[in-house]
């Protein structure tokens, strides 16, 4: 495999135009904002800023905005301070602050997400929350993980004439405690849930001094140990409280959320202004000013995006499995729904997911388009699944791997033929 350049893992994605033009999707939102600044009210000397010269900017922006909280001593925001600090110092505050503030910047309309999401919710059902959706889930997958373990075990209990008599019974009690709780998760209740979790344990294990099985026991203990491990894990970490305590929490945490919104909306003003004093942009400013310039309020194509639309015969990205749901709008503006678009990805070499790349949308786009025998109409999909580049041996040993490691749940596709 030929090795990218230093800087390609920056930004992979490619767009081509036409056909005779092939570039960057920042080189593309680049050029656009320097052809179209007066659309934009902006002056035509922006430049885009080094990724270190930005950083240093952001952490001086922000190092004034708090040194300016700081001096009223608000006590909400004094609060907010006080759960975002490590133990000795602020430090964490200011990374926090930053790392909210680039997730925020990956949604096309992240000043109206703030105001919606950055905020407490007392008042709806805490299964109907996206974070205890969220929660629950992850209390399944905890169970599930450890129902299959100890499944596994059962085997080799009772292929051992003294692990069967002292051993299996044990671990068919565990195994059915297990899908009892899992059971639970699909429909009953939190607080159910919680009481069930606090409720649940593992017998003690039995003493068995059999030399013929001490292999097998110390495993079957090793994995039962670790299992008892995850339930308690479950009732410390997630099932620590019922749901009227979750609601208190977040009457509490209401004043501190609100705090957190309105300082990273105000650094986001301010670093606004910093920039455009210096005459610079960033990577973020690329794509939103490229989708101010494409897609009116309303979200119809701008005259722009016409004027675009008509003159580009075909739109084809690459690694489109790293298209964020802004990259994708831009998309969407440059072509008519009728003109062809060609999409090129593999939703396993995503790698972008901390930069807010959304493997859903390519997700989305396989599973509702046909798959390609060449008479097909609309939508089609082509799997590029035939490797010609490695010897059968190490083929095999790959599929066998990835066939039983990537799952939906895990990988977002089925590691079947087809991938």
């Amino acid at each position: 495999m030929e090795e990218e350049p230093e800087n390609a893992a920056l930004r992979r994605q490619s767009l081509l135009l036409g056909s005779a033009e092939i570039c960057t999707i920042h080189a593309f939102c680049h050029r656009l904002i320097r052809e179209n600044f007066h659309l934009l009210g902006l002056p035509g000397d922006l430049t885009l800023g080094q990724e270190g010269e930005m950083a240093l900017l952001q952490a001086s922006v922000l190092e004034q905005l708090l040194d300016e909280k700081y001096e009223p001593a608000d006590p909400s925001f004094m609060r907010l301070i006080e759960l975002l600090s490590g133990s000795r110092n602020d430090k964490k505050v200011a990374s926090s602050l930053l790392l909210l503030y680039r997730f925020l910047r990956n949604h096309p309309c992240y000043r109206g997400w703030a105001a919606r999401h950055i905020a407490a919710d007392s008042q709806t059902a805490l299964d109907e929350t996206a974070w205890g959706s969220i929660l629950r889930r992850y209390a399944a997958d905890t169970l599930d993980c450890a129902l299959a373990a100890l499944k596994g075990c059962l085997p080799a209990a009772e292929g051992c004439d003294t692990l069967r008599d002292r051993l299996l019974p044990l671990l068919r009690q565990d195994c059915a405690m297990l899908e009892r709780l899992r059971e639970e998760m699909e429909s009953a209740p939190w607080d159910r849930c919680a009481e069930q979790i606090w409720q649940a344990g593992f017998p003690s294990f039995p003493r068995i001094s059999d030399p013929a099985c001490a292999t097998e026991k110390n495993r079957i203990l090793a994995i039962r140990r670790k299992a008892a491990a995850q339930l308690a894990q479950l009732k410390t970490r997630i099932f620590l409280m019922k749901e009227a305590d979750y609601r208190r929490d977040q009457e509490q945490l209401a004043p501190l959320l609100d705090a957190l919104r309105e300082l990273v909306l105000e650094f986001d003003s301010r670093y606004a202004a910093a920039k455009l004093e210096r005459g610079r942009l960033d990577f973020s400013d690329l794509e939103h000013l490229t989708l101010k310039l494409l897609v009116q309020p309303d979200g119809r194509p701008s005259d722009l995006a016409l004027q675009l639309q008509s003159q580009l015969r075909e739109v084809l990205v690459d690694e489109y499995q790293d298209t964020n749901e802004i990259q994708e709008r831009i998309f969407r503006a440059l072509r008519k729904p009728e003109d062809q678009a060609f999409f090129v990805g593999d939703v396993k070499q995503s790698i972008y997911r901390f930069r807010l790349a959304e493997p859903a949308i390519f997700l989305d786009r396989y599973k509702k388009s046909k798959g390609f025998t060449g008479t097909e109409t609309g939508s089609v999909k082509l799997s590029l699944n035939k490797n010609f580049r490695s010897r059968p041996e190490v083929l095999s040993l790959c599929n066998a791997v990835f066939s039983r490691l990537m799952t939906e749940a895990f990988g977002d596709v089925d590691y079947d033929h087809s991938q």
